[in-house]
C-alpha cells in the first residue's frame, strides 16, 4: 500500500516544518537502521517510523516518532480502523505529530490538514497505485500508472489529484520520448488545466502545468508563474 506517499505530501504542508522527500527517506525501507544514524544522514532531529498493515477492510497503522538527538520517544501510537477511514487516520496522525513537535497551526493549516481530495476509498488506492508506478519513471511503470489513474478517474470524476497524476505520467512519457512529444504534452495540459478547473488551489497541477510550459510550449513566462504559483501554494513541494 502506498499512503506512506501520501502521508508525506501531507506532512510537507505543515508549516515550519523541513520533510524530507519520499526518494531520501525509502531507502530505509525494510531495513534496520539506527535511527541516530539515520537521523545524522537525512540531517534530521527527529524520525518517524511506523508500520502499515491492511487485513481485509481493516488497515493497521503503527507508528512512533523520535527525537534522534536525544534518543526519545516524543509520541507513539496504534490505530485499527476500516479502510474507509484511512483519511481521518492520515489526518489524525498529522495533528499528533505536529502537536508533539509543538507547530502552531493557524485555521488554513488545520483546514489544508483536514482536506480531503476524494471521499472514494477505492478511487484513492488506484491513485497511489498510480503513484508507486509512475515513481519507477521508466516506460512500463508509467504505462502501468496511467491504467491505475483512469481507474481512479473512472471512480471519481472530480479527483483533481488523479488528473495531475496522469499529467505527470504523460510529461514523464514525453520526456522519455516513449511517446512522441506532439501527442504527450497536450495530453498532459489538458490533464493538468482538468485538475485546476476542479481545484485552483492544488499546487501539484500548477507545477504539472508548468512543467508542459517549459519542455513543450517554450513559454518561459508562463512557466516561471505556474512554478511561482504551486511554490506559493505548498513552499515545501519539492
Amino acid at each position: 500500500m502506498a499512503s506512506a506517499r501520501a502521508f508525506i505530501n501531507l506532512l510537507s504542508q505543515l508549516p515550519d516544518l523541513r520533510v524530507i522527500p519520499r526518494t531520501s527517506a525509502f531507502r530505509y525501507k525494510g531495513r534496520e537502521a539506527d535511527l541516530k544514524t539515520v537521523g545524522h544522514d537525512l540531517n534530521v532531529r527527529t524520525v518517524l517510523t511506523g508500520k502499515l498493515i491492511q487485513r481485509a477492510d481493516r488497515l493497521v497503522v503503527q507508528t512512533e516518532l523520535v527525537d534522534v538527538a536525544n534518543d526519545a520517544q516524543l509520541w507513539g501510537g496504534q490505530f485499527n480502523r476500516k479502510l474507509d477511514d484511512i483519511f481521518e487516520v492520515q489526518e489524525e496522525l498529522a495533528r499528533q505529530i505536529s502537536e508533539s513537535l509543538r507547530l502552531r497551526l493557524t485555521p488554513e493549516d488545520q483546514k489544508r490538514l483536514g482536506k480531503i481530495y476524494t471521499t472514494n476509498p477505492e478511487a484513492y488506492q488506484d491513485y497511489l497505485k498510480g503513484r508507486y508506478w509512475w515513481g519507477k519513471r521508466t516506460e512500463e511503470g508509467l504505462h502501468t500508472a496511467i491504467g491505475h489513474i483512469q481507474q481512479a478517474i473512472a471512480k471519481d470524476p472530480s479527483y483533481a489529484l488523479a488528473y495531475d497524476g496522469l499529467a505527470d505520467c504523460y510529461v514523464g512519457l514525453g520526456g522519455l520520448n516513449s511517446v512522441a512529444p506532439k501527442e504527450a504534452y497536450p495530453k498532459a495540459r489538458d490533464a493538468a488545466l482538468k485538475a485546476l478547473e476542479l481545484d485552483e488551489t492544488l499546487a501539484e497541477a500548477h507545477s504539472s502545468l508548468g512543467l508542459v510550459k517549459y519542455r513543450f510550449d517554450w513559454d518561459w513566462q508562463g512557466a516561471e508563474r505556474e512554478f511561482q504559483r504551486a511554490i506559493a501554494l505548498n513552499p515545501s513541494y519539492a
